[in-house]
């Protein structure tokens, strides 16, 4: 609804070319985005980079005694009164948090050492955790009737790529490239580099010239 809402107040701004319209999404976002591609046949393009795509496959790369920790403090925090039981977002390799890998902690720090005076709030509800094996979008991939631009990370331990499940799907809108980066990756160098001429070769192609 959030996504949708947004989508629908860009478009009524006067200085947006609404038909010209590229939607980006990464991580979560990218999930998201797919559903909005399959909302919103008229947008030009869209470009989900190391996407969540299967929440299942995503629960399965969590560690056994961790995974048991979180869904236990999500069913905790799903009957307890009152205010929301939260946990750590992200944390050092091998302590509590949902974020432990593909130096997630590290990558935080990195961007915040970005945008000096940034604050992130390392928290998220605990029951949030129960939902994520529901969030599947890769089986609405095939609802899909706009490009889409879909950049997988091959060592991603975060939202691990379900390669074979996108390809499965079998729609002709779908450019895959993958990377050979973790979750984390993309947003910095050297990937950085890489990531990005994808997605600017992408845009080349879907959004029209202005003169057209």
């Amino acid at each position: 609804k959030a996504a949708n809402a947004a989508l629908a107040h860009l478009k009524s701004q006067p200085q947006v070319a609404s038909h010209r319209i590229v939607v980006w999404g990464t991580s979560f976002g990218g999930g998201h985005v797919v559903d909005l591609a399959t909302q919103h046949p008229d947008l030009q393009g869209t470009i989900i980079q190391v996407p969540m795509l299967d929440g299942l496959v995503t629960l399965r790369a969590v560690p056994l005694p961790r995974m048991a920790r979180l869904l236990g403090l999500g069913v905790v925090g799903l009957l307890k009164p009152g205010h929301a039981l939260q946990i750590p977002t992200v944390a050092r390799k091998g302590e509590f948090s949902t974020m432990d890998r593909d130096n997630a902690w590290e990558a935080l720090q990195l961007g915040l050492d970005a945008h000096p005076g940034a604050k992130y709030v390392n928290r998220v509800t605990a029951r949030s955790v129960l939902t994520i094996g529901f969030y599947r979008p890769w089986t609405r991939l095939k609802k899909v009737q706009v490009p889409m631009l879909i950049v997988g990370a091959t060592r991603d331990t975060v939202a691990p790529f379900v390669e074979d499940k996108v390809r499965e799907v079998a729609n002709p809108h779908l450019r895959v490239v993958q990377l050979d980066a973790d979750h984390f990756d993309p947003y910095f160098e050297p990937c950085f580099s890489s990531a990005i001429k994808y997605q600017l070769d992408f845009l080349a192609k879907v959004l029209p010239t202005l003169n057209e």
